[in-house]
């Protein structure tokens, strides 16, 4: 139930030529939410039902899922915070270690610590990742410069 909710899929639904892609894109992206960074998803029309002239074709789905290994952060650290605490940095970005790995947060990640205005223009390029196909990790480092003449903040 929980697959159908998050693909999009209702009973009775009606097909259109790119119905499969959107639900790969779904569920994918839930996949990813939760560290299946390498998860591999596919969906094909598997049978049809002949109906009476007139009435719509009743098809099934087959929804196939490889979901592989689940990844987390395991360490956070960021270069260049000389005043700003790592908390402040991490609760900016919206990034704290042991949640699922999504390689498709960074943009999030640059969004929060350029709205903290505590550092030069961050873009994604300051964000190193390195994962451990191994272990199930990504360690993540930031490469920032903060603006002159900041104050300490405590937090």
């Amino acid at each position: 139930r929980e697959l159908l909710r998050i693909a999009g899929i209702k009973p009775e639904q009606t097909y259109k030529p790119d119905t499969n892609e959107w639900i790969v894109r779904r569920i994918n992206r839930a996949y990813l939410e939760r560290g299946f960074i390498k998860a591999e998803v596919s969906v094909r029309k598997e049978s049809s039902i002949p109906q009476p002239t007139g009435k719509q074709e009743i098809i099934d789905l087959k929804i196939t899922i490889s979901e592989g290994p689940a990844y987390h952060v395991r360490r956070t650290e960021v270069m260049g915070n000389e005043t700003t605490n790592h908390k402040v940095v991490m609760r900016a970005a919206g990034l704290w270690p042991e949640e699922p790995y999504n390689p498709n947060r960074t943009d999030r990640w640059v969004d929060g610590l350029n709205r903290l205005g505590r550092f030069e223009l961050v873009k994604r390029e300051d964000i190193e990742v390195n994962v451990n196909d191994q272990e199930h990790f990504a360690d993540v480092l930031f490469h920032l410069k903060e603006k002159p003449g900041l104050k300490i903040r405590r937090h």
